[in-house]
């Protein structure tokens, strides 16, 4: 039997649901913070800018998809 690898994707509006639930929790604890969630692929699928470089965001969520603490 062939090996098989399952892949997992997020949906638009789960992934701008996931964004408004970290802004909301960033408004909690009086933090700026932008919020980016990526697909699998390491590719962006949902963004929110509160202060802040835009590019460190990103790169601190394609870090994070490979398990890697930021």
């Amino acid at each position: 039997m062939a090996d098989v690898v399952k892949e997992y994707s997020i949906s638009p509006e789960l992934a701008q649901g996931k964004v408004v639930e970290a802004v909301a929790k960033a408004t909690e604890l009086g933090v700026t913070e932008n919020v980016a969630v990526l697909d699998d692929g390491g590719n962006l699928k949902a963004f929110s800018r509160m202060d802040g470089p835009i590019q460190t965001a990103q790169n601190k969520a394609y870090t994070a998809l490979f398990g890697v603490s930021t």
